[in-house]
This record gives structure tokens, C-alpha cells and sequence, in this order.
């Protein structure tokens, strides 16, 4: 019988995609790969070579127009889906184009793993966009800095 064996995708030089279906771009670095698979509504799986740090865009189309109303409904998925959410940190922020966003930073398990996760909400009203950083809580804080950068480079074209 054949055997298979999962080759991940070859670590790229790092650059910039483009979604012109959706329209945004986002930059990413040297050595992130795309895993993008389309489940769960994901339009974009950005990882490091090691899997993680990791981000994702996923379109939300919600009712809240409003950055903060559009948390406070995020934040209440969570405490009901997630059993051991805990919440860390939460506010207004800008990306580096100047477009405003609304950040929660929490801890919860995913996918069977404990992470320490960033979601980042940009244009609720319309067409909005979720962006999720994901770390390991024990290397969050190595890892905050090129999420911050990856997540502050998403435009909207």
C-alpha cells in the first residue's frame, strides 16, 4: 500500500496577500507559511515554520455597527463557548493605516490546546473582519510583537 506523509507547505520569503474577493491585504514574514483550508469560515491561516504564532481573517457580519457593542457581543461567545475563557485585556486600537479596530486579548482552549489568543475587529458595520492571533500562553509574550505587526499591517483595499 501507499504510505502518506504530511508535507506542510515550504516557508515562504514573506510578502504581502492580497484578497481582492474580500478586500484587504495583510503582510506577513519571513518563514510564515498559508494553511488556509476554508474551515470554519477562515479566509486566511497564516503560521510561523513551528505552527504557531499564528493568524487568521474570517469575515463577521453582525447587527452591532459599533466597535465596542461589537466586542461586548464577541466577549459573551466566549464566556459561552469557551469553558475556560479567561479574560486578559481588551481596547480600542488603531492599525498602522489608521483604520480603527477593537482588540480582546483572553486565554481558552481550542482545538484541544490552551492558547493565549488576540482577536482584533476591524469594520463591523457591512462587510466586518475578525483577525485572530494565536500563541501558547507561555510564549505569548515573545510572540506579541510580530502579531501585533502582521495583525497592524491588515488594510482594508
Amino acid at each position: 500500500l501507499p504510505s502518506y506523509t504530511f508535507a506542510p507547505p515550504a516557508p515562504s520569503p514573506g510578502g504581502t496577500y492580497t484578497n481582492a474577493e474580500y478586500g484587504f491585504s495583510i503582510t506577513y514574514p519571513a518563514g510564515w507559511s498559508d494553511y488556509t483550508t476554508g474551515q470554519y469560515g477562515e479566509i486566511l491561516d497564516l503560521r510561523a515554520a513551528a505552527g504557531i504564532p499564528e493568524v487568521m481573517v474570517k469575515t463577521w457580519t453582525i447587527e452591532e455597527t459599533d466597535l465596542e457593542e461589537a466586542a461586548s457581543m464577541l466577549k459573551s461567545m466566549f464566556s459561552e463557548q469557551l469553558g475556560d475563557y479567561e479574560f486578559l485585556s481588551e481596547g480600542e486600537i488603531t492599525l498602522n493605516d489608521g483604520t480603527p479596530a477593537y482588540e480582546i486579548v483572553f486565554n481558552g482552549t481550542m482545538g484541544g490546546f490552551l492558547l493565549t489568543c488576540k482577536y482584533v475587529i476591524v469594520s463591523p458595520e457591512a462587510n466586518g473582519f475578525l483577525i485572530m492571533g494565536f500563541s501558547l500562553p507561555g510564549s505569548f509574550e515573545q510572540d506579541e510583537p510580530v502579531l501585533d505587526e502582521v495583525i497592524g499591517s491588515f488594510h482594508l483595499e
